[in-house]
């Protein structure tokens, strides 16, 4: 029996089919009901329990501030001194200052 048959049936002609026990109906049709009632469930009770817009914004706010916190709080670290003369720690500032500006007058 198709779909378009079974709508034109009356609400006592199916009735009357539903308690004919001398259709057979196979084992597996009640989990399959079973497993379509609680799709349904689901789908109803998904409706209810979105996440709001506003809270995926809250997330990275979040984020922000516990960084923020990180930065603010860690302990800074000690530069140590590389160069125990002061005249050769000059020597090798003026040195990288100069490949720096040889770098910037090849770009141009």
């Amino acid at each position: 029996m198709k779909t378009e048959d079974i709508e034109k049936l009356s609400l006592e002609e199916l009735r009357n089919m539903a308690n004919d026990r001398s259709v057979v109906v196979p084992e597996t049709l009640s989990e399959g009901i079973k497993d379509i009632a609680c799709a349904v469930s689901l789908m109803e009770n998904g409706k209810e329990t979105h996440v709001s817009p506003w809270i995926w914004g809250l997330i990275p706010a979040a984020a922000a501030a516990v960084i923020a916190c990180v930065m603010l709080f860690r302990q800074p670290q000690r530069v140590k001194d590389t160069f125990s003369d002061p005249t050769l720690a000059y020597i090798e500032t003026m040195r990288a200052f100069s490949l720096f500006n040889d770098a910037v007058q090849d770009l141009k």
